[in-house]
């Protein structure tokens, strides 16, 4: 072979690339993930202390001071949601960190029971958020591929930050008392969060999808009931729109079950051949309804044949991403599946 053959076919061979994923981001997720790790588990360690000690309320205060932890997080999980396809999430990651900080520095400085219940409640709250947006930074920096190692060492350094917190903090606590020991755990966690921000720069902006507001909508089918704002947010790399013309078949009855639609607009019929050969209309789709998804959840061939009434455009998912999506396995594929009940018929698979 001439040396300018082989410099041709050099040209032509494609070079398998590795996916690559910034250190300096990373490190600042990892920074704020160990912060607020130390203060969850040096909360968590500290209440039966502060219960008896700090606050003087008998140990039966533990139990109001876990339940406001719970009902904390569950606040924090609502107000989250907000979150969903949020593209800037430089101020809410600053908000949950300033109530994380506030709430531990409030709860360590006022010992009156009905003051640390709500202070300990703010800062779980503001923990959650603190979360949810750190997941959804660290999908839009980490490639599928590399996604489970770097998941590893971050919950890694988020275990061991958290032991030693559960170490460390009751045993400050005694030594040095609560107001300081609490007070200087929120301000690392707010500091942290800051220089954490720094580190993380142009990703914590998401370019915007122009499909997101589509997908926002859809979001709130109950087929995506506990789907994750960060799994809502990491669809939009994962749709592909397809265009589309009237009388065109986009799936057809008896076909493998390969993909999930979400209409983004158009007209569609959906149609089943019944047990004497005949056709029966089902049913029409337009905008924001979905198809596709119930031949996937059942590992079962399409149902149900569905056909364009007009131009439109449809958004594609790989079946395997969709089951991901809504983590359909195991109970919950069962209450996805319940959602249709008798009438699961009228769905297209």
């Amino acid at each position: 072979m001439t040396s300018s053959a082989s410099a041709v076919l050099a040209s032509s061979t494609p070079v398998a690339t590795t996916p690559t994923i910034e250190l300096t981001p990373i490190l600042g997720l990892g920074l704020i993930q160990v912060m607020v790790g130390f203060l969850d588990g040096g909360l968590q360690a500290l209440t039966i202390i502060l219960a008896v000690s700090v606050l003087n309320a008998g140990e039966e205060a533990n139990g109001y001071l876990n339940a406001a932890i719970g009902v904390g997080g569950l606040i924090g999980a609502i107000v989250s949601g907000v979150l969903v396809l949020r593209r800037g999430l430089s101020n809410p990651l600053l908000a949950g960190a300033a109530l994380t900080a506030a709430g531990a520095a409030v709860l360590g400085i006022v010992p009156v029971l009905g003051v640390a219940l709500v202070a300990i409640g703010v800062s779980a709250a503001g923990s959650i958020v603190l979360d949810v947006v750190l997941t959804t930074i660290f999908q839009r920096l980490v490639p599928d591929a590399l996604r489970g190692r770097a998941i590893g060492y971050l919950m890694t350094a988020n275990t061991i930050s958290g032991a030693g917190g559960a170490f460390l903090m009751p045993v400050l606590v005694t030594a040095f008392g609560a107001a300081i020991v609490m007070t200087g755990a929120g301000l690392a966690v707010f500091i942290g969060s800051v220089l954490g921000l720094g580190l993380i720069g142009r990703a914590v902006n998401r370019v915007a999808s122009p499909f997101e507001a589509t997908l926002a909508r859809v979001a709130k089918l109950p087929l995506f009931a506990g789907v994750s704002a960060s799994g809502l947010e990491a669809a939009l790399g994962r749709v592909h729109p397809i265009e589309v013309v009237a009388g065109q078949r986009i799936v057809e009855q008896g076909e493998p079950s390969d993909r999930f639609y979400i209409i983004e607009r158009g007209s569609f019929t959906v149609s089943q051949i019944n047990d004497a050969g005949g056709e029966t209309v089902l049913r029409q789709l337009g905008p924001d309804e979905v198809f596709g998804e119930l031949g996937l959840l059942n590992h079962t061939a399409r149902t149900a044949t569905v056909v364009a009434d007009e131009p439109g455009t449809l958004l594609e998912m790989d079946g395997a991403d969709f089951l991901e999506l809504v983590g359909a396995g195991g109970d919950l594929r069962g209450r996805l599946l319940g959602l249709y009940g008798a009438g699961g018929g009228a769905r297209t698979g």
